[in-house]
């Protein structure tokens, strides 16, 4: 990740035979006040964080699965861009840690077949992309 909240997450995958994709998150929730944390996907469709107490002054970590929109996944670079107001303190800010894309196959996907039912049955879904980590 950037310093200006820009993720590029590679992704390459049969944009068909995915059912569903998430955006997984660890994140150090930021200073104390920062409010509004949201991510847009592609620079179309954005996405609040959960709140979970920074913005009511608690220092927190969360770990949100943001479920996406059907039309988000691309192939390539997935552009993500992090973002947060200041609140009520003099400076918002808030780390990500580690980010992964999500996705649920549709049956019959290759790698569904590949790994055989057990496997299948264990999971339900996979990562693809790669991890980020700062």
């Amino acid at each position: 990740m950037k310093g200006n909240g820009l993720m590029l997450i590679l992704t390459e995958d049969d944009l068909s035979q995915i059912l569903s994709s998430y955006l997984y998150l660890e994140t150090w929730c930021g200073h104390r006040g920062t409010s509004n944390k949201r991510v847009t996907v592609e620079g179309r469709s954005q996405y609040s964080l959960p709140e979970v107490g920074t913005a009511a002054g608690h220092c927190t970590h969360q770990y949100p699965t943001i479920p996406l929109r059907i039309t988000d996944p691309a192939n390539g670079h997935k552009a993500v861009q992090l973002s947060c107001d200041q609140g009520t303190f003099f400076w918002g800010r808030f780390v990500v840690n580690n980010a992964r894309l999500r996705v649920a196959l549709r049956d019959g996907h290759p790698d569904l077949v590949e790994a055989g039912p057990a496997q299948y049955l264990r999971t339900g879904m996979t990562t693809i992309g790669e991890a980020i980590r700062a």
